[in-house]
């Protein structure tokens, strides 16, 4: 289980390396503070609501078109990504240039002031 305070209606602050229910973290915070009790699969940016039953409900946030959540690692990811275009040989012969200046600088001992 997790502890989550709970804030405008998100899992705001997992304080689960801190404390072990959420009982416990309420009674270091101000009576306002809503702390509640999470699965481990419940994430920081999760949405909690909770019913006048007294059910508590996580919600994981749904992701953009083009993009799916990861339920295991609480992240978002592109379903299809592209890969980065190559650098153009030109701006790679010319970092080349500046990298071999920059260590015959470093070589000589010459410092920019």
């Amino acid at each position: 289980m997790k502890v989550f305070q709970i804030v405008r209606g998100f899992c705001h602050y997992d304080a689960t390396r801190l404390y072990p229910n959420a009982k416990e973290a309420a009674k270091h915070y101000a009576p306002d503070t809503l702390w509640v009790d999470a699965p481990d699969k419940v994430h920081e940016g999760w949405g909690y609501d909770e019913t006048k039953k007294g059910d508590k409900r996580f919600i994981h946030p749904e992701p953009p078109d083009g993009w799916a959540y990861d339920e295991d690692t609480g992240t978002f990811y592109p379903l299809n990504p592209t890969p980065p275009e190559p650098a153009e040989q030109d701006d790679v012969n010319a970092m080349l240039v500046d990298h071999e200046l920059r260590i015959m600088d470093l070589e000589l001992g010459i410092t920019e002031e």
